[in-house]
């Protein structure tokens, strides 16, 4: 007998076995069942594997034989008083308290009938559904914050189902529809199925079927209907079903798993076994997946939902069972398929996918009405970028060995875990992959014609589900393709965003099918347009410039507004021409030292209107300057002042370099009284090109800038002066900068931002507030210097957002951030009546390479586009494109300044 039924499985090719995993074709119901009564009849639980892989029927049979006991079996139990809930019932009722009762987990079904309907007959055949299954007529009360099923007797009042009966015109039915999906059940007070019948024509009628997912499931729909149209038929005939008896209840189930998942203490606990598995398994695994999102994530999902549906060719489809046959599932394609879309958009090699499985595990449970549904959580590795063959191969183990284990609930998984508890997203994974090739129910109803009609109810439980279906065309099951659809957070994600998702799934599956040994990053799911726009379009950047390298441009608009406040320092107040003046002065001493281009001058004056002229000097004199913050560890410094080998160190006598040594370095102390006399006695003119030790160019170093070191040894960065000018003025026309901003200079000068303060600042004729030391140390300090001199542009990292008023500052309209991750909830904070710019850029590439447009909470993050005269090109790890939107991609830029200037 064994023999035979396995032989079927060799002469029915698309025969699946289970679930999704196994998906070979529309016979699936069949192969289910001959799977359950073999495992059942030979009493043991083997693995699936050794069943799917048994090359023959007497392999088949040696492997059944030696599978030992592991599963009790499902028989009916004695009933406590109080029964508990399932794992899955669990949830739902917790939810359920939590977000209070809500429309989120309603399970529509919706049934068009045409023909004569007896709405009466209808409701006593509804009424034998509740009769026969105790699932339909069971309410969830509380005893001392424990939930617990009570089951009502089929002669309770209580446990009906009235009809609601309504005739509307076929232009409100969908309007109506949706309502009535949108009903909240009271899950302690009344029974969880509602059942509406729509009149839309004297023979045209739509029985809407509302459920709540505690006490059905996607797979219950079969016995349902089934159960429904015998009822029916004997209704009609004026006597009650003759149903065949239930060999179980839910309740007995709900039992039944409890033992099933007492842990004993014993390693060689079955359920024990599983918990190891699956705390090796998804040991580490990421707290939430970095896809690119249209809205700041709420803190609090609301579920709301939308749906798209897509197409997978029958072409394509046939293809890709040609793929399949090489080893693996339609479903295993798929999930390959999406972990690949999903890497590609910015998720890492790290994808987590939910999958949801039937968690019938035992035969008595197949006609039965319930919520068994167990979601699986499926973990792939992409970081050796394996080829299509090794990805599917990967799937295939994970799916086979992910069902072995499906007996622990995915309840029971999120506490074994214990992930970080939140409400803004789903534990363990927020994208869902499903299957249906199940076999659809009977859709036949004695003297109607049934049709199933799907139905949007409007919500969504995960931020992504990706859902197919398998049509065929004809008896003999040839390709009519797949049915997708993609239901989405509407909290999260646009329809178009959606829709370029499913256009970029469906190419990836060709590109699959077209070359199975291709490595899966070669894989380019961008098309030609998309392509032009982030290689060509928005890598459009030229500007003209005004001309010159910063020392001439500066010098230019000190021409321009001589009289114009450059700087403020405490009681100290500098003109333009002051403050050119100075600069010039040690200027021409360090030229007249023989120091110029290609030199390095270190700069470590303490905070004061002396360490910006000294910067300003250092580049006038053509060198680069090395700065120095004095409030660094005396072994950073040293190690700067060793690596770089200034010729020069301009600093005090009081500071701590003062003692430290590189080579032959020239100290010049601002404070020393000797030094005062001869700068006084040089001439403030500005230096003419000639009179510098070599003709300065735009490759000539600007300065040195250090690492933290944070990775290990701090690490010089030589920039040079060809990309100040860009910087400055793409940072004049983005904040607004005029000569009537006042601009504050807060960052430590050792900080490479802190250029995009002073530089485009003296570019534009604008007052540059310098802050003393001790204001920097807190949020009060920075917030009094800001009022006290009306600042309007700020520059800051969001880190130190946090520590000053968003309420306050009323000056402060124009904000700079950059150096770390931008959060949402800081972009909502901040950019209430601001002008608020995120900018991104390595200090290799002078500052920043891209700048956001403003930002606003509805818009969120963003790096933005690329500044003038600049391209950007964001690649993964394989140096291929990223589409826009992408967060969290391998950080490989690639940036190349478009004019000599």
């Amino acid at each position: 007998r064994l023999a035979a039924m396995w032989q079927q499985l060799f002469d029915q090719p698309r025969i699946g076995i289970r679930d999704d995993f196994f998906d070979l074709g529309g016979h699936s119901l069949i192969a289910i069942r001959l799977m359950s009564r073999i495992r059942a009849r030979l009493d043991c639980h083997l693995p699936v594997r050794a069943i799917f892989e048994a090359p023959t029927p007497s392999a088949l049979s040696q492997r059944l034989h030696d599978g030992r006991p592991e599963r009790p079996r499902l028989l009916p139990r004695p009933r406590p008083e109080q029964i508990p809930l399932s794992s899955a019932q669990q949830r739902l009722w917790f939810l359920d308290r939590l977000e209070g009762a809500n429309a989120t987990y309603n399970a529509p079904l919706v049934l068009r009938l045409e023909g004569v309907l007896n709405s009466s007959v209808l409701e006593e055949a509804l009424g034998d559904l509740l009769v026969r299954h105790e699932s339909l007529r069971t309410i969830f009360v509380e005893l001392d914050g424990i939930p617990y099923q009570r089951i009502l007797d089929a002669a309770d009042p209580q446990a009906r189902c009235v009809l609601h009966h309504i005739s509307v015109p076929p232009e409100e039915l969908h309007a109506l529809l949706r309502q009535a999906s949108g009903y909240v059940f009271a899950l302690d007070r009344e029974v969880p199925i509602r059942a509406t019948l729509f009149q839309v024509a004297p023979d045209q009628h739509v029985l809407h079927l509302l459920l709540h997912h505690i006490a059905t499931d996607g797979w219950s729909s079969t016995p349902l209907i089934q159960d429904l149209a015998k009822a029916w038929a004997a209704r009609l005939q004026g006597r009650p079903p003759a149903f065949s008896p239930l060999p179980v209840q839910y309740a007995d189930y709900v039992l039944w798993q409890r033992d099933l998942l007492e842990d004993t203490g014993s390693p060689d606990n079955f359920i024990a076994r599983q918990s190891d598995y699956w705390r090796r398994t998804l040991a580490g695994l990421p707290e939430c997946i970095a896809l690119p999102i249209d809205y700041p994530r709420p803190t609090v999902a609301s579920h709301r939902g939308a749906s798209l549906n897509f197409i997978v060719d029958g072409g394509l489809h046939q293809r890709l069972l040609g793929l399949a046959r090489g080893g693996a599932s339609m479903f295993m394609l798929l999930h390959a398929a999406l972990a690949v879309l999903l890497s590609k958009l910015g998720a890492g090699d790290d994808i987590v996918i939910g999958s949801p499985i039937a968690g019938r595990t035992d035969s008595s449970l197949d006609d039965l009405i319930g919520f068994f549904v167990n979601n699986l959580v499926l973990r792939t590795d992409l970081s050796r970028n394996p080829t299509v063959h090794e990805l599917i191969a990967q799937i295939r183990e994970i799916s086979l060995t992910a069902f072995d284990k499906q007996d622990m609930p995915f309840e029971r998984l999120v506490e074994i875990l214990n992930p970080t508890r939140t409400r803004s997203h789903h534990p363990l994974f927020q994208v869902m992959l499903v299957l249906q090739n199940n076999a659809s129910p009977s859709m036949q109803m004695q003297g109607l014609q049934l049709r199933h009609e799907r139905h949007e109810l409007g919500t969504a439980k995960f931020d992504l589900t990706f859902g197919f279906t398998e049509t065929r065309a004809s008896a003999d099951h040839s390709s009519d393709g797949l049915s997708g659809t993609i239901e989405y957070d509407i909290d999260l994600y646009t329809r178009d965003s959606v829709q370029q998702f499913a256009e970029r799934l469906v190419r990836i599956l060709e590109a699959m099918v077209d070359d199975p040994h291709r490595r899966v990053g070669d894989i380019d799911f961008l098309t030609p347009s998309e392509k032009t726009v982030l290689l060509r379009d928005w890598n459009a950047t030229e500007y003209e410039l005004p001309h010159g390298l910063f020392p001439d441009l500066f010098e230019a608009q000190v021409a321009r507004t001589p009289h114009n406040t450059a700087l403020v320092f405490e009681n100290c107040t500098l003109s333009y021409a002051q403050l050119n003046a100075q600069a010039n002065r040690l200027a021409r001493y360090l030229m007249h030292l023989g120091i110029g281009p290609e030199d390095r001058v270190a700069l470590a004056v303490p905070r004061s209107p002396e360490m910006m002229s000294s910067l300003l000097a250092i580049l006038k004199a053509g060198a680069a300057y090395v700065p120095i913050d004095l409030d660094d560890p005396v072994e950073r410094l040293q190690l700067i002042l060793s690596d770089t080998v200034p010729k020069a160190v301009i600093t005090t006598a009081d500071s701590p370099v003062a003692t430290l040594s590189s080579g032959s370095m020239v100290r010049l102390f601002l404070d020393d009284a000797a030094l005062k006399q001869r700068l006084e006695r040089m001439p403030d003119a500005n230096p003419r090109d000639e009179e510098r030790v070599l003709r300065l160019e735009p490759n000539h170093p600007a300065y040195v800038i250090y690492t933290s070191g944070s990775t290990g040894r701090p690490k010089g960065v030589v920039v040079s002066h060809r990309g100040l000018p860009t910087v400055a003025w793409s940072h004049i026309e983005r904040l607004a900068i005029d000569s009537s901003s006042r601009v504050l200079q807060m960052l430590s000068i050792n900080f490479d931002a802190s250029i995009a303060e002073w530089c485009p600042c003296l570019l534009a004729g604008a007052a540059l507030i310098v802050m003393a030391r001790e204001h920097r140390k807190s949020g009060e300090g920075i917030t009094t210097v800001i009022d006290r001199y009306g600042v309007t542009h700020l520059t800051a990292s969001p880190s130190m957002l946090t520590v000053l008023p968003s309420d306050g500052l009323p000056t402060c309209r124009n904000i700079s951030v950059g150096g770390e991750a931008l959060l949402p909830e800081l972009v909502a904070t901040w950019s209430a009546n601001r002008r608020l710019i995120n900018g991104y850029g390595p200090t290799e590439t002078t500052v920043c390479v891209t700048m956001s447009e403003p930002l606003s909470s509805t818009t969120g993050p963003t790096i933005g586009r690329p500044i003038w005269n600049s391209r950007i090109y964001v690649l993964d790890k394989v140096l291929n494109p990223q589409p826009v939107g992408v967060a969290d991609s391998a950080p490989y830029p690639v940036h190349r300044f478009v004019n000599s200037r």
